[in-house]
């Protein structure tokens, strides 16, 4: 799938969470906020373990918890204690500093400068937001404000720890262990501060099941999805869509108000959330030729570093050279055919963000778990490469970090142009 349409995807995740107040307010149960919270993020990991079946690798645990901690459990609680003690206008304001959050991360731990324009980009958005929801009359509840900027700072945290660590799970499974973890975090706290409904109506049951596959199930696939596509400070501006989607179905459905300072707050949003994007694509060039989006790079002694981390950086590029590095299948179940078909394109879309294409590889390096598979890839590879462009290469059989993956890929290809 190309950008545009990973941006589309993503974007469908907060608004769908934007229509939880509506659901919550018309179908659920009045005053169990912490309930509806519990029963939206703990079937649904239930559900999706009970469907992929796959555990996390031993070293993988840790961080697999702590991301449920962070994305799920403790902003879920936080957001709630925020939503009973503060206006929702005033909630969906500190809440959506997230995104100067997850900038602040990109800083302090990526060791990279965002532009000065995404700065200012999503302060326009929070700017939006306010103009959007707030009210005059909004009191300032310490606790309230101290607890929405917690669960911003949780989910933001979250969100740059998701993109960056690699976890041997396919999407769905690492999406069902954040909830199950996260939920596990919300029971005791549910279980001690609210009692259950007495009855159910068919109403409830709907609002629950909603709640639980749209609003846990399919946004977070997607939300996580996102993050694994994209850069953090991209998925969180489209953060800002949830207010604006709760604003919306409560205009349509609720006979809620809109103005003038309604709509400009609206129009800023919108254009914050294409700000952000823009200025996060513009990067340094390489070998005098633009490279536009990519997620982050680093430019030191003439060599540009694609999302580099301590360890690793995703590529490199000198004097026009793209150094790519290994690239895994995105589903570790799948045959050999499968998981080559995924690297390739994997490596399209890499290369084509880098400014080249398969036209422009100058070698490859291919490592196959089991030299059974070498004709099923050779198959896919064959009717991938370009028309008498194919580039020199190697394969070998070797160990990969997961046991799972069949096929690995490690190239080199010219900028194109």
């Amino acid at each position: 799938m190309n950008r545009p349409g990973i941006l589309l995807t993503t974007a469908l995740a907060p608004l769908i969470w934007g229509s939880t107040y509506l659901v919550t307010t018309e179908f659920l149960p009045p005053h169990r906020p912490l309930t509806a919270a519990l029963l939206r993020v703990l079937p649904a990991g239930l559900l999706l373990l009970a469907w992929t079946r796959e555990l996390p690798a031993p070293r993988d645990w840790g961080k697999v918890l702590l991301l449920g901690i962070l994305n799920i459990g403790l902003f879920q609680a936080m957001l709630f204690i925020a939503a009973y003690r503060l206006p929702g206008g005033l909630a969906s304001v500190l809440s959506s500093t997230q995104i100067l959050m997850v900038l602040l991360l990109t800083r302090l731990i990526g060791k990279t400068t965002p532009p000065r324009a995404a700065w200012l980009w999503a302060a326009a958005g929070i700017a939006g937001i306010a103009l959007l929801v707030l009210s005059p009359q909004a009191h300032y509840d310490p606790l309230g404000i101290t607890a929405a900027l917690t669960g911003a700072a949780a989910m933001a945290l979250g969100m740059y720890l998701a993109k960056y660590w690699r976890i041997s799970l396919s999407l769905p499974a690492f999406t069902g262990w954040q909830l199950l973890f996260g939920g596990l975090c919300l029971l005791p706290v549910t279980l001690l501060t609210e009692r259950a409904p007495d009855t159910l109506t068919i109403a409830n049951i709907g609002g629950y099941l909603y709640l639980c596959l749209c609003g846990a199930v399919l946004s977070y696939i997607l939300f996580f999805r996102g993050i694994s596509k994209l850069s953090p400070a991209v998925v969180s501006s489209l953060g800002l869509l949830s207010p604006v989607s709760a604003f919306l179905l409560g205009w349509l459905f609720l006979g809620q108000s809109m103005d003038g300072k309604s709509l400009c707050g609206f129009a800023l949003v919108l254009a914050s959330i294409f700000g952000v994007q823009q200025a996060m694509g513009k990067q340094p060039a390489a070998a005098g030729r633009d490279t536009p989006g990519l997620n982050r790079t680093l430019t030191r002694n003439m060599i540009t570093y694609i999302d580099p981390e301590a360890r690793y950086s995703d590529a490199t590029i000198h004097h026009g050279i793209i150094y790519l590095g290994g690239q895994v299948p995105e589903d570790a179940k799948a045959d050999a055919d499968a998981q080559t078909r995924s690297v390739l394109a994997q490596i399209d879309a890499l290369l084509a963000r880098l400014g080249s294409d398969k036209a422009h590889i100058l070698e490859a390096a291919i490592y196959l778990a089991d030299f059974a598979d070498y004709d099923a890839m050779n198959r896919v590879w064959d009717a991938w490469t370009a028309p008498g462009r194919a580039p020199a290469r190697i394969c070998v059989q070797a160990a990969l970090a997961d046991p799972r993956w069949k096929v690995e890929i490690r190239l080199t290809a010219a900028v194109s142009g």
